[in-house]
């Protein structure tokens, strides 16, 4: 009975985690120059180039209309698959949230403005 326990005990958090997904696939680095429009800016940070790069949005006032060097590792964030529609117990439609396309991000960007 131990020796079943012992195993099961073992196992279980093998279980929890083949659950999650990632989401998330690295890609290379990447260093471009672009001109800050603030209007460009989302929750998220900003879409300069293709790219969601995370700058804070106090930084992002500072730097609206000045062209700057972005480098940084970009990921690509997975889209919302096109599952079947779920429904809670309720029977109400489950909505997700994300995007509906793939998006690529740059977390931690290094950034700095460029003098011209």
């Amino acid at each position: 009975m131990r020796i079943l326990f012992l195993k099961l005990l073992l196992i279980s958090p093998l279980i929890g985690f083949s659950q999650s997904e990632i989401s998330e696939t690295t890609i290379d680095s990447v260093s471009f120059k672009v001109k800050v429009n603030l209007k460009n800016a989302t929750k998220d940070g900003i879409y300069l180039k293709g790219y969601v790069v995370n700058i804070p949005f106090e930084d992002l006032k500072k730097l609206d209309g000045k062209t700057i060097e972005v480098n940084g590792i970009a990921t690509i964030e997975k889209r919302l698959e096109n599952d079947i529609t779920q429904y809670d117990k309720n029977g109400n439609k489950i909505i997700k949230q994300g995007r509906s396309r793939d998006t690529k991000h740059i977390q931690k960007p290094k950034y700095h403005i460029i003098k011209e």
